[in-house]
């Protein structure tokens, strides 16, 4: 079967025997094709773990083999994630080869920027960043870049082209001048470029843009709007009575239309701004129905996948729109994920290859997000005229999957909630949380907040 991305793994080749009764640890590339070699250790059949790819506890040298054969996997991997970053074609043999050695450090910025990548061992997250830098640097300059010319005036013409031509936030803005301010720093202790020339030597872009000048998220008011729509798409009522407009169902289990657009944002709000990754990577067999306090709730422990804190998510049933938004994907999604974003994948498949898919998808349904809230805006004007209502407007060109997670804090502030619950909910600690706590700011949400006390 033809895959997107090479799939690396080790395994115990249990068809072969050795002299001793063991059976060697192979490391395996799978793409478009099959190639394996011996990573020169092996083990009894009864000590391999198949699952978490390592030899268990108790087998002679078992801490130092697992450390061998986990580093040969990574090495593989990390050749994978360079070849996917430059867009080259590769081969399963070329993943399994030794690493060859990068161009000489030299003073062109892309070159530059793939020695960094690959000298500090960068994660594919962190080394996407760089990519996604560079190439803004390479679409506002439209010529081959030095690391010499990242001058002051030249940084200051390209954060003001990200401000007025991308229309880039601040906290993006921020992230790249981080990376401008590293590779800087690289080059001068690589003696390519003199130190008098650093672009932040004087100017602190840190303190320029500190943080954002308000969260990109969207008010509870609009959410119930948001809410009313997605359910007018989905289903036709009749007093308590409700079904599934026809073809419904087929539109919500493909996971790149725009209807699962619109329904996995508003997911993410309900599941307590649960981050898209996590998400989409829920299996069914972990959603549990508890009952709590007489009520019966959708129950899912799990953590997030960027800081691994605990989060624990707690979904009331028994209301048309829980009943639609998670009870659907229970009965009528034909896979062990809860989301079909990883529909045909098991939960064996490397989670590289897992995630990779979850960002396709992402990239394909943003615009179809964006879309969406074009039209929600157009009904929220439509009610504010004709019921005299305050409902605020999305930022279509900020607000983006992310804001589901402030969307959902925020509502939850608003209505007085506890920032100590909040980090439970968020899988956060309560001393990161000012920022939500410190836009609860308009008169109309402060009466909320004080009306559920008093």
């Amino acid at each position: 079967m033809k895959v997107s991305i090479a799939r690396i793994r080790l395994y115990l080749k249990e068809g072969k025997t050795l002299a001793d009764g063991s059976n060697p640890i192979m490391l395996m590339c799978s793409f478009n094709g099959r190639k394996e070699i011996s990573t020169g250790y092996s083990c009894i059949k009864k000590y391999w773990d198949k699952k978490s790819e390592c030899v268990k506890k108790g087998y002679p040298n078992y801490v130092m083999i697992n450390h061998s054969i986990q580093q040969l996997k990574n090495e593989a991997i990390e050749r994978r994630n360079e070849f996917e970053r430059l867009g080259e074609v590769y081969t399963p043999q070329m993943i399994l080869s030794p690493r060859k050695s990068l161009s000489a450090v030299t003073n062109d910025l892309k070159t530059l920027i793939l020695n960094y990548i690959s000298e500090k061992g960068l994660k594919e997250k962190t080394a996407y960043n760089w990519k996604y830098t560079f190439n803004l640097i390479s679409e506002f300059d439209n010529e081959k870049v030095i690391v010499n010319e990242l001058r002051l005036d030249y940084v200051k013409r390209f954060i003001k082209w990200m401000q007025v031509d991308k229309k880039l936030s601040d906290g993006v803005i921020k992230m790249i001048l981080s990376k401008v301010a590293a590779i800087c720093n690289y080059a001068i202790g690589k003696g390519l470029m003199n130190g008098d020339d650093y672009p932040f030597k004087e100017w602190k872009y840190s303190l320029k843009f500190k943080t954002a000048s308000k969260l990109d998220y969207i008010h509870w008011k609009t959410l119930d709007v948001m809410k009313e729509m997605l359910l007018d798409d989905i289903i036709v009522r009749n007093g308590n009575l409700w079904s599934y407009r026809d073809e419904v169902l087929d539109k919500l289990m493909d996971k790149n239309s725009a209807l699962f657009a619109r329904y996995l944002f508003m997911s993410m709000v309900l599941w307590q701004g649960l981050a898209q990754v996590d998400l989409c990577q829920i299996r069914k067999e972990n959603i549990e129905v508890k009952t709590i306090n007489g009520s019966d709730y959708y129950c899912w422990d799990g953590k997030r996948s960027k800081t691994l804190k605990a989060v624990k998510v707690r979904i009331p049933c028994h209301t048309v729109y829980t009943e639609v938004m998670a009870k659907t994907m229970l009965m009528f999604n034909n896979s062990e994920w809860f989301l079909p974003v990883l529909n045909g994948l098991s939960i064996e498949t490397d989670e590289n290859l897992r995630k990779h898919r979850i960002s396709n998808t992402m990239f394909i349904l943003s615009p179809k997000l964006k879309e969406w809230f074009k039209r929600v805006n157009e009904e929220v004007v439509r009610r504010n005229v004709e019921n005299k209502s305050d409902i605020p407007l999305i930022d279509v060109d900020k607000c983006t999957y992310y804001s589901s997670r402030h969307a959902f804090a925020m509502a939850y502030m608003s209505k007085g909630g506890s920032p100590m619950a909040l980090a439970t909910l968020l899988g956060r600690s309560a001393s990161s949380l000012a920022q939500y706590i410190k836009e609860l700011s308009e008169e109309s949400d402060l009466v909320e907040a004080v009306s559920i006390i008093v």
